[in-house]
This record gives structure tokens, C-alpha cells and sequence, in this order.
């Protein structure tokens, strides 16, 4: 016998249906359960997400975008299309690299190919990261999971220096 439990209004001939399919493979009873689908994470984690970085980027003395950029490179999410990273040539240089970490609207990470351009400039590619809001809530879980963001801190602070920034806050009320 196979049961439905749904919140979901399923027309009859399509239980029928999945019935029958159902019943040439098995002989078992069987439960079917269907739900909505959510796998978009919640605002909540959003929210909690941003509040580490600050604080981690405030340790840091760096700016949230920079924090942010150094996350996702190290953690993010490749921008896949067509079955095709994205690949983008930027010049090689400081200034490049401080725009690209320091940018709010777009996440990409260097490789290690570099290439000289026709014009004589030397470029290093990039890959594009897509952008945490587009995170459902397994990849967003892995940004937000505490010991991936003491991992992620800058520099040579550590992650108790977290701790006693949360500490001096509280203090100073």
C-alpha cells in the first residue's frame, strides 16, 4: 500500500500515477511525504553572517568588503556557466588587487596564470565567485560555521582576539 501525506493539493490521477510506478518497483509499504521545497537560507543567517564579518574585519582593521572578498575566496562559491568558469584577465598589479578585494560588487579570486597582453601589460586571471546572496542555505551554513570564519581572520590575529572584542563591547556597554 502506498500512502500520501501532503500539504500540498496533488490531483488524484497523479497519486494514481505515481502509484502504479511506485508498485512495480516494490512490494513494501510505502509513505510518500511532499513539501514545498525551501532551500534558500534565511535572513536570520544572513544577518548573523554580516555581523561576523564585521567584527572579524574590525579585529582585522580592515573594511567589511575586503573581509567578505577574503571569505568567499577562500571558502565561496565558483560561477559556473555553461559548464564554463568565468575567466577574467586583470591587469597584475597592487592597485588591481587592492580594487578587486576591496570591490562590493563583484567576487573573484586570482589564479596563478599570468599572461602578458598584447599592449605590453601583464595580466593575472581571475575566476568569478558568485555572490553570497545567491547561497542556499547549505552553502550559506558553510560560511557562517564559526571555526570556517576563525579560520578566515587576516594576518597574524587570532581568533581569540574575537572573543575579547565580543568581551570589550559588552563592557563598555
Amino acid at each position: 500500500m502506498i500512502y500520501f501525506e501532503s500539504k500540498i493539493d496533488i490531483p488524484h490521477h497523479i497519486k494514481n500515477t505515481i502509484k502504479t510506478l511506485l508498485s512495480t518497483i516494490t512490494d513494501k509499504d510505502l509513505t510518500i511525504q511532499v513539501r514545498k521545497r525551501t532551500n534558500k537560507r534565511s535572513l536570520d543567517a544572513n544577518r548573523y553572517y554580516w555581523t561576523l564579518i564585521t567584527k572579524i574585519a574590525e579585529i582585522n582593521g580592515i573594511s567589511n568588503a575586503r573581509q567578505h572578498n577574503l571569505l568567499l575566496r577562500r571558502y565561496g562559491q565558483i560561477e559556473i556557466i555553461d559548464s564554463q568558469l568565468m575567466r577574467i584577465p586583470i591587469p597584475d598589479t597592487e592597485a588591481a588587487e587592492i580594487k578587486v578585494l576591496e570591490s562590493e560588487e563583484y567576487h573573484i579570486k586570482p589564479t596563478s596564470q599570468v599572461i602578458e597582453g598584447k599592449d605590453g601589460i601583464t595580466y593575472r586571471n581571475y575566476i568569478m565567485l558568485r555572490g553570497s546572496s545567491t547561497y542556499n542555505a547549505k552553502e550559506m551554513a558553510r560560511l557562517i560555521t564559526l571555526p570556517d570564519m576563525r579560520k578566515s581572520i587576516h594576518g597574524t590575529r587570532t581568533s581569540s582576539n574575537l572573543w575579547q572584542w565580543q568581551a570589550q563591547k559588552r563592557h563598555k556597554g
